[in-house]
């Protein structure tokens, strides 16, 4: 198969901000190597793993061969709180809205058509949902029609969310744990509790407001904006190639903050500390580390 462009663009890009680092003398952080590594082997999984010109019944037949029956889905889903502890959706140019249902059901619902590309499993209380792959003409094209996944307030469980072209917003959930891989598009969390906190995206907007307890946020170009309404009880990460990050912390937090920049700024106004290039801010008893590193962009803590 001729090789895709936008994969072959994405590891030129992640090339030249590794020799960008290397020539100017930035220590990057092995997990920030690894973590751009990461996302350009998804997005290849995503790209090559299977012919983009395979027309619907291929890829139907070949979600037949997974473990669990697939399903057709209508404009309206509804399932059990009991049945499901994960839910995986793999959703590549419809957007994707995420909010709290009014009963004690799990609703997946679709606007404009979405219901048409989309397909699901539920075995072993992990619901899939999938969208259809469209040609390598389409693909990265974002299509109309939302998912709409409205979740009770009873449920504790997991989401793992990947999403190339579409845009993602979450508001007002509670789970456990939270994973998302984004391509384009932006990623916006508002009012949520969320336990694990774990983000990565090459070239959107990273926003997240609400209660978490460790975050892990990756971020290639794009800014990142954590709003955090309780103090972090785990140890947190943050790394962008190019882009700010900003975090809004509560005055009662503990914490020390490692920071490396090669060009940008460190502000804390809750420490009262500022810097360039590396350093470390404490606050309180210091007892929660974070860890932020960017190549270019501001980093603010407030």
């Amino acid at each position: 198969m001729k090789k895709n462009y936008v994969l072959g663009s994405l590891w030129i890009v992640i090339a030249v901000f590794l020799t960008f680092l290397l020539v100017r003398g930035f220590e990057a952080s092995s997990h920030s190597i690894k973590s751009l590594k990461k996302l350009g082997q998804w997005i290849e999984h995503e790209i090559e793993d299977e012919d983009f010109e395979e027309d619907w019944a291929d890829s139907y037949e070949d979600w037949n061969s997974d473990e669990g029956k697939v399903q057709s889905i209508s404009e309206s889903n509804v399932f059990n709180v009991n049945e499901i502890k994960n839910i995986n959706l793999e959703i590549y140019s419809l957007s994707l809205e995420i909010g709290k249902s009014n009963d004690s059901k799990i609703h997946l619902d679709f606007t404009d058509g979405a219901e048409k590309y989309c397909k699901y499993t539920l075995s072993s209380n992990t619901l899939l949902v999938k969208e259809k792959r469209r040609s390598n003409k389409t693909f990265y094209y974002h299509s109309k029609g939302t998912v709409c996944l409205k979740l009770p307030e009873s449920y504790y469980g997991n989401l793992d969310i990947e999403d190339v072209s579409g845009s993602v917003k979450i508001n007002g959930i509670k789970v456990d744990s939270l994973s998302s891989d984004i391509v384009s598009g932006s990623l916006t969390i508002n009012e949520s509790k969320i336990s694990e906190l774990e983000l990565n995206s090459v070239s959107g907007s990273i926003m997240a407001q609400g209660n978490f307890d460790r975050i892990s946020c990756n971020s290639v170009s794009g800014s990142i904006k954590i709003t955090n309404l309780n103090p972090l009880s785990k140890n947190s990460d943050f790394e962008s190639i190019s882009g700010s990050i900003t975090l809004d912390l509560p005055e009662n937090s503990n914490y020390t903050i490692n920071y490396d920049s090669r060009s940008g700024s460190f502000t804390d106004t809750l420490s009262g500390n500022s810097g360039k290039k590396s350093g470390t801010s404490v606050k309180g008893n210091g007892e929660v580390d974070i860890s932020i590193t960017t190549v270019s962009g501001s980093i603010k803590v407030e």
